[in-house]
Formats: structure tokens, C-alpha cells, sequence
């Protein structure tokens, strides 16, 4: 079957999207993404038998991919400009994507996040086929969203989400929003979880990267964004009140150069270091190399408290103990699995004394970590593909069904 995707980011770095992708080709399916095109990417591009097109929005960067919040800009007639600006390169996005699709139809329509879904509708009403909307984020319940777009967004979705013929969503408690809030059928639940890999021994990849000569320093990892939402700054200060260790920041982001500002101001240069961010599939390799994963997201809305990020997984499938917000997604995972200590994430003391009780009794640490490596066996992508090859066994026979 013929599966259009469309993702409203680069699809460089987007792991939900190119591991779905994948899974699809290799069960047979002829799969085509259709993202945007910025200076980091190209037209075109082939990967693991499937095909990424990519269109030129032109007049705005790309959306960051599975970004919760985003920098304010200052002044109200900046922030107007800039949602101008989105408004319009998404209706580009539209447009381009629109001309592709129509001029060569699909059987399956496979709509990452709301954005895209009024796309994937229009293309089954056009020319018949299947929608599926991946609801990646509660979009209606985002943090940078004015009252007004939550609104419109809100309309779309109630509208366009029980046209769907199949929905997907990342964790439990959204699945159970989505299903209370529309009074749909409850989405089907594919979490961000990586592939098994082979056991690997741990590493000393971070340390090298960073110039730590000393192995008994354990070292405290956040990887990922350095976005607004995320509670870094509250995470900086915790470095502090560490009884020993010290705080990793790899990713990127627009809060860097605030980040490092902050740093240097409280005089934790020997307790904090920032490096870049790797590619997907070496993310749990460098994970490997650190002591304690820390999962931090600040309750600025309620997409915020039910989610369940990558790094979460990553980390498991690591070996790494982990540390995260209080929050009830992960607490189920963290606490419940015996994986590590959950923490107040608006407070850095709260954060360190998770930190520390993790560290506190190497016994209990070594119990952690094998609790980790026995919780990959649940959290992994073959696990989680089984789902989705299900849901487009579903689609086909509808198809054939619907021929015959």
C-alpha cells in the first residue's frame, strides 16, 4: 500500500516518525514522508527504504520537532509578525505538500499531529483511501499557544479526529483525554521507546567528549532540549546541592547561551558542562556512558504533565537509574518499575535530593539498573511496531473489503 506521511518539521531528527516509517517499509509498504526543507536538509532524500520530500516554506523556519514550548518574543507587534509568519508557512507547507499528494494519490493517509491532519482529510475526501492522525503532542493544550489559536485548534480537532479511521497517540493518559475529550474510541497507545540493540558494555563516551579524567565522578545526564517548560534553570542550580557529581546538558537550543550565563554566575563551572547533541541512533550509546539520567518537564500545561518523553526510554534501554518530575506518567514508569526517584521539579533542592538518594547506596543503585535493563524488555520499538503494523493490517482489510 501506497502511505503518504506528512510531518510539519525537517524530519531529520524526528525518531517517532522515521522509526514508523521504516517499520511500514520493510512490512512492504511504500512509504513517503513529505516534511519541510531548510538549510540543514535536502529536497530529497532516501533512508531505510523509504523516500522523504521535503518542500520550501520559504518565509519561516522549520517548527522544531516534538518541541513543548517555545521562546516568547518580545513586544506585541513582534509576536503578531511571527504568528503571521507561522500562520502562512504552514499554509505554504499546505499548499506544496497539497500539489505532491494530488497529483499522485496514496491508500493510507498518516498524519503526524494536528497540523497536518486537515492535509491527510482533504486528501481522503478527494480521492478515498485511509486516515490515520499520530497525535504526537495534546496540541490544544500546548503551553505557547494563544487562547485564540487553542480555540481554533481545538474546532479542528473535534472535527477532524472522528473522520479518522484510525488514531495514535504516545502515552495512557493522553489516549484517555483524547477519548474523554471528543468521546471517541480510545486511541491506540505507541510509545517512543528505541529499538533492542545488542548488549553493549558501558562506556566512556561522555567523559571523553568532556575531558573527565576522574571515572568515580558520577555523572548526572539531561539530553535533549534546551527549550522554555523544560525547568533547566532549576536543574542548573540542583548542581549545587549535589553531594557528589556532576550535571551533563547535551542538546541545544535557545536557552544555551542563558543556561551558560547562569552557570558561570553561580560558579558551578566545575559542576556543569554543556555538549551538542548526537544523532538518534547514538543517543543511548552515550547515555551508557553516564551514571543517572534526569527526566525534568515544568507543569506549564497539560501536555506537559502527561507526557513521556524519548529520553525516558532512552535512558532505560542505557541502563541508567533515572530521576524525573513527580508527575503521573512518569512516576508509573520511573517509581513503578524501581527505576529511580521522582522530584518537585520547580524546586532544585527537591531535584538534587532525588539525585543523591539514587547515589546514596551503591547496592540500590546496582538494583536500579538492572531494574532498567529489565524494563527495556517491556519499553522497545519491536514491541511497540507490533501496534502499528496491527493498525494498518486493520486499514488494508477495510481496503480490500471495501473494493471487493
Amino acid at each position: 500500500m501506497k502511505v503518504w506521511m506528512f510531518v510539519y518539521n525537517n524530519c531529520r531528527h524526528d525518531a517517532r516518525v522515521l522509526k514508523e516509517a521504516k517499520t511500514l517499509a520493510e512490512a512492504g509498504h511504500d512509504v513517503r514522508i513529505i516534511a519541510v526543507l531548510d538549510k540543514d536538509t535536502e529536497l530529497y532524500e532516501e533512508r531505510d527504504g523509504f523516500r522523504i520530500l521535503r518542500v520550501d516554506i520559504s518565509i519561516a523556519e522549520t517548527r522544531p520537532a516534538a518541541a513543548e514550548d517555545r521562546p516568547p518574543s518580545r513586544g506585541r507587534l513582534r509576536r503578531l509578525r511571527a504568528k503571521i509568519s507561522s500562520f502562512f508557512a504552514l499554509l505554504h507547507y499546505y499548499r506544496r505538500a497539497w500539489k505532491i499528494v494530488n497529483s499522485e494519490p496514496g491508500d493510507i493517509y498518516h498524519c503526524h499531529d494536528l497540523d497536518t491532519l486537515l492535509l491527510g482529510y482533504r486528501a481522503k475526501r478527494r480521492h478515498g483511501g485511509k486516515l490515520v492522525y499520530d497525535a504526537h503532542e495534546l496540541t490544544t493544550e500546548l503551553a505557547y499557544i494563544s487562547r485564540l489559536e487553542r480555540m481554533g485548534w481545538r474546532v479542528l480537532e473535534q472535527l477532524l479526529i472522528r473522520r479518522a479511521d484510525e488514531v495514535i497517540t504516545t502515552g495512557t493518559y493522553r489516549a484517555e483525554y483524547l477519548a474523554k475529550k471528543y468521546r471517541v474510541a480510545a486511541p491506540t497507545v505507541i510509545l517512543n521507546c528505541p529499538p533492542l540493540s545488542a548488549a553493549q558494555a558501558r562506556n566512556r563516551a561522555l567523559r571523553e567528549k568532556l575531558g573527565l579524567t576522574d571515572d568515580t565522578v558520577p555523572v548526572i545526564l539531561y539530553q535533549g532540549g534546551f527549550i522554555p517548560g523544560r525547568g533547566l534553570d532549576n536543574l542548573v542550580l540542583a548542581a549545587a546541592h549535589l553531594d557528589r557529581g556532576v550535571m551533563v546538558l547535551m542538546g541545544w537550543g535557545p536557552l544555551e547561551t542563558e543556561l551558560r550565563g547562569m552557570v558561570k554566575k553561580q560558579g558551578l563551572g566545575g559542576r556543569v558542562y554543556f555538549t551538542e547533541p548526537v544523532a538518534p541512533d547514538r543517543v543511548v550509546y552515550y547515555c551508557m556512558s553516564a551514571t543517572v539520567g534526569v527526566v525534568i518537564v515544568l507543569r506549564t500545561s497539560l501536555n506537559n504533565y502527561y507526557a513521556t518523553p524519548n529520553k525516558l526510554y532512552e535512558y532505560i534501554h542505557a541502563g541508567l537509574p533515572v530521576v524525573s518530575s513527580d508527575f503521573p506518567a512518569l512516576k508509573e514508569v520511573v517509581e513503578g518499575y524501581g527505576l529511580g526517584c521522582t522530584f518537585d521539579p520547580e524546586e532544585p533542592e527537591s531535584i538534587a535530593a532525588a539525585i543523591n538518594r539514587v547515589l546514596a547506596d551503591d547496592q540500590r543503585y546496582d538494583t536500579m539498573r538492572k531494574n532498567a535493563l529489565e524494563a527495556a524488555k517491556i519499553f522497545n520499538w519491536e514491541t511497540e511496531a507490533k501496534k502499528l503494523l496491527e493498525i494498518y493490517r486493520r486499514l488494508r482489510r477495510r481496503t480490500d473489503d471495501r473494493t471487493a
